[in-house]
């Protein structure tokens, strides 16, 4: 039985989004641990456990979809869909400001993942 292409690449995305969210929590936990006076000890403990619960999603994705979609396509889609949950974190929930060459940057590395795939099924080179 084979998954339509349709859905293969919703479960790819959303398996990556969940990658990112837990990736992030991991990244930024520190910034509200420290201040409640919590030990280093139990920060690398909580960082451990959110990379634990993201990397029991990216392993999976890259396992099923490395094949037909090529490992360096996914992990620009993987940097991409990460640096957006980074941006969007930052932007309304740490309230910093994002400077917009980070959001030219990002825009440029999604364009290059679609020409890339494009390029890809055309078979050009």
């Amino acid at each position: 039985m084979t998954i339509p292409p349709n859905i293969s690449l919703g479960i790819l995305v959303i398996g990556l989004i969940i990658y990112a969210i837990f990736n992030t929590l991991a990244s930024y936990s520190f910034k509200y641990l420290i201040p409640l006076g919590k030990s280093m000890e139990y920060i690398f403990l909580i960082e451990m456990f959110f990379i634990l619960i993201a990397y029991m999603a990216k392993i999976p994705l890259y396992f099923f979809f490395a094949g037909p979609n090529g490992v360096t396509t996914l992990h620009v889609l993987d940097i991409a869909i990460y640096t957006v949950i980074v941006v969007l974190y930052a932007r309304f929930y740490l309230k910093e400001q994002v400077h917009m060459h980070t959001v030219i940057i990002l825009n440029i590395i999604i364009a290059l993942t679609i020409l890339n795939e494009v390029l890809n099924r055309l078979k050009l080179f």
